[in-house]
């Protein structure tokens, strides 16, 4: 999947959902940066949250879009109208039809009537109520614990810088949420102990 991204900015992802009847989050580094108020870093692409629940909804939305299933084999195939993706499907690639380069990364996420889900673990959960409520700078976007939860297996270098950029600005409630995730999937994370440094 080496076909590249155009640079898109929040806002144009908030234009292009404006109609949208279902929730969706800004996700990823662009979460980390709105909820900063700066950027971290440069970033070259940019994913968007949804329920799983809603993506026909968002199929819907983007008719006569190009959109992709990224699948395990890291090929992309067509989402023919009507199909409904079941796990451990997730990703979708959107460009408008005819459009060289992509736009945006639509990431299925899990939840049942009152918790998102966390896809990697159903042990770690998030009441929808306060992600339906997450915003920064009037965007839509999802909370910096459940970004850098994401961001904590097998870190990269800008994983890393990303996590401990935006440690300081986490308040209690938050860095307590994400070290208390992170001890229940991944006992040996070293974010742990930095999360921990938070609380005293």
């Amino acid at each position: 999947m080496s076909e590249s991204f155009r640079r898109v900015e929040p806002s144009e992802v908030s234009d292009l959902l404006e109609r949208a009847d279902f929730p969706w989050w800004i996700a990823g580094g662009w979460a980390l940066d709105l909820y900063l108020g700066e950027p971290i870093r440069p970033r070259s692409d940019i994913d968007v949250a949804v329920l799983r629940r809603d993506q026909s909804a968002l199929q819907q939305l983007l008719a006569g879009w190009d959109l992709r299933v990224a699948t395990h084999e890291r090929t992309l195939a067509a989402w023919d109208a009507g199909r409904q993706l079941d796990p451990p499907l997730h990703a979708i690639w959107a460009k408008p039809s005819g459009s060289t380069d992509w736009v945006c990364e639509f990431l299925l996420n899990e939840a049942d009537d009152t918790n998102w889900i966390y896809r990697r673990d159903h042990r770690v959960r998030y009441p929808l109520a306060s992600l339906m409520t997450s915003e920064s700078n009037q965007i839509k976007v999802l909370p910096p614990e459940i970004v850098l939860l994401y961001k904590s297996k097998s870190p990269r270098v800008t994983d890393e810088t990303d996590f401990h950029t935006t440690l300081p600005a986490l308040d209690a409630d938050r860095a307590e949420w994400l070290r208390t995730a992170l001890a229940t999937i991944d006992p040996g994370n070293p974010w742990i102990a930095a999360l921990a440094e938070t609380r005293g």
